[in-house]
């Protein structure tokens, strides 16, 4: 299941609290800051996105969003970037442990010409494109706070119409206008790399990214195996290729990868779908929809798998 850290939920939930998008008592709200979670769940997640975009002040959230976002709040990794000595070292060691902050999607660096491309790939459905804004607004703050607002000329791109508040904020960190392509993303010029962290710290930096590879080893202790199965809990719609392309691999790579785990991808799959089925039937969604959900082409289809499975029709719910 995506988690993110509590550190960032908090920060999301400070900025939707001082944009007004979230109003709770002071007993309330204090109390979802001293939980100790150390991960949030998919769940929470999207429960509080969901309740953040159908707020009428949600086009403030973004821009408080910015104000509150800081290097020193992202726990061990905010530190870590912070004592680079160059933003190109604090983009490639967020790159590399991007999935301490938020296991929900994944970091690539891409190099094109004089450009470094930074694409970010979500694997959550709920409050998708303001989540991706989000996750764009914060990389590009955080980089001209630790650059001490020296990084310039950034491009952004997007696969889908930005909202009004993103494309408000755009002027604060570039002139370059919004390009589309197929893959969120922010282009810097490569000589932006070599700009000084202002805050570095050459001493504490080995200690810090120590502790980084530690707690990495830890998070990516799940199997194969398992990571499918999640990924498949949450998209049961997703195709083995689709899943290559996520893992930047072949198929033919996948299906060997897991069949030394003992596993295959059809296996994993039906497993998710009948999870996620016995679920969906509870509820008052149509078969049609519910077979579109979990991949299949019709409520034919669906109707026949559910049978195998379980041997009975879905429509004897209970």
């Amino acid at each position: 299941m995506a988690e993110v850290s509590y550190s960032y939920q908090r920060t999301v939930l400070l900025a939707a609290h001082q944009s007004k998008v979230i109003q709770s008592n002071n007993l309330a709200w204090r109390e979802q800051f001293e939980r100790q979670n150390s991960r949030v769940s998919l769940t929470e997640q999207d429960e509080l996105w969901a309740k953040i975009e159908r707020s009428p002040y949600a086009h403030q959230f973004l821009p408080t969003l910015t104000e509150v976002i800081d290097p020193l709040k992202l726990d061990v990794l905010g530190y870590a970037a912070a004592s680079c000595s160059t933003l190109g070292e604090a983009i490639s060691l967020f790159q590399r442990y991007y999935a301490l902050i938020g296991d929900g999607g994944d970091l690539f660096v891409m190099h094109t010409g004089s450009l470094l491309a930074l694409e970010y790939v979500p694997r959550y459905q709920v409050t998708r494109q303001l989540r991706i804004e989000a996750v764009l607004v914060c990389i590009m703050e955080l980089s001209k706070q630790l650059t001490g607002d020296r990084v310039s000329d950034m491009v952004v791109g997007l696969p889908n119409k930005p909202s009004a508040s993103f494309t408000t904020l755009m002027k604060k960190y570039t002139k370059q206008p919004l390009v589309q392509c197929t893959t969120p993303c922010i282009r810097f010029p490569k000589q932006s790399l070599t700009l000084p962290v202002v805050t570095a710290n050459k001493r504490l930096l080995p200690m810090l990214t120590n502790d980084l590879e530690q707690q990495h080893r830890a998070l990516q202790g799940v199997s194969l195996e398992q990571k499918l199965s999640n990924w498949l809990v949450e998209e049961p719609e997703l195709s083995r290729v689709q899943v290559a392309t996520r893992l930047r691999c072949s198929e033919r790579s996948l299906i060997r990868n897991l069949k030394q785990e003992g596993a295959s991808f059809k296996q994993i799959r039906n497993l998710a779908r009948q999870q996620v089925a016995r679920k969906l039937i509870q509820t008052a969604l149509p078969l049609d929809e519910i077979a579109h959900k979990l991949g299949y082409s019709d409520a034919s289809a669906f109707i026949k798998a559910y049978k195998r499975w379980f041997g009975e029709t879905p429509r004897k719910r209970g």
